[in-house]
Formats: structure tokens, C-alpha cells, sequence
């Protein structure tokens, strides 16, 4: 359990959703019907990470923190996506981030204010 408490989780669910946005997407196939909503989780649950950790640090503004963190991932990933040649940058992907990115800081918020 303390794993999810501390900095480690985020940077594993940062490497897996980095490898993820990386790989030829032919690698996972029959997804694309679901594409979005797993960017939707997939930042979500990265943003609510964040925020879980942030707030045991007792950092300045996790909420502001968690949220960017997740967000500007995206933003950063949909970016390189542009230049690989079997992936390609979508509105779609940034807006389902930042969906996620929010969702999940709102539920951390929700959730951990109980728990903390």
C-alpha cells in the first residue's frame, strides 16, 4: 500500500502511458473503438495519482499541481505524436485528456479529503 503514496506510482503510470502513446497503435488492436476513453482513464487515474501523492507532501496547490501534471503530459505526448510516422496528433486525444486530467483531481478531491 505504500507504493501508491509515493512518487514511484506516478512515475510508473508516467512511464506506461508514455510507452503507450509511443508504440504503433496496430501493437493493441480492436482499441481504437475505445481510444478515448481510455485516454480518458488513463489520465484521470494518473491525475488522481498525483494528487494522492501531492497531498501527503504537503505540497503548495496539489490540486493546481496534479492537474497540470497530467494535462501538459498529454499535451507533451500528442506533440511528439505528430512527428512519429505510424502515430499521428488529435484534438480528440488533448480534449479527452484534459477530461481526465480534471475529472480526476475533482474525484482526489472528493475522495481524499476523507482519507487524508
Amino acid at each position: 500500500m505504500r507504493f501508491l503514496h509515493s512518487w514511484v506510482s506516478v512515475y510508473f503510470l508516467t512511464f506506461l502511458i508514455t510507452l503507450l502513446s509511443i508504440i504503433p497503435f496496430a501493437a493493441y488492436p480492436g482499441v481504437s473503438s475505445l481510444h478515448n476513453l481510455l485516454h480518458f482513464i488513463m489520465y484521470g487515474v494518473l491525475a488522481f495519482s498525483v494528487l494522492n501523492v501531492s497531498l501527503r507532501k504537503e505540497m503548495f496547490y496539489p490540486a493546481i499541481f496534479s492537474f497540470s501534471y497530467a494535462f501538459f503530459l498529454g499535451l507533451i505526448l500528442e506533440f511528439i505524436q505528430f512527428f512519429l510516422p505510424y502515430r499521428a496528433f488529435q484534438w480528440q486525444d488533448v480534449i479527452s485528456n484534459f477530461a481526465g486530467s480534471l475529472v480526476g483531481v475533482v474525484l482526489g478531491i472528493k475522495i481524499l479529503r476523507h482519507i487524508i
